[in-house]
């Protein structure tokens, strides 16, 4: 129910969405390292963007 997302630069926001596009989650962060409470979200895939000083990255999220 906790993910941990750390990086060498700072971690502006991050957003999660479902396999269909629709966002279910964002939160912005002000930290290097930094914990994320998602217990709201039900178990299955999921679509984590994070944006970096700028730059955005897709990761791919599997919730038991």
């Amino acid at each position: 129910d906790v993910l941990n997302l750390s990086a060498n630069n700072t971690i502006e926001s991050v957003s999660m969405f479902s396999l269909l596009g629709k966002k279910v989650f964002e939160t912005s962060i002000d930290q290097n390292e930094t914990s994320i409470n998602i217990s709201s979200l039900t178990p299955g895939v999921y679509l984590m963007k994070v944006m970096i000083d700028g730059d955005s990255d897709t990761y791919k999220i599997v919730k038991q």
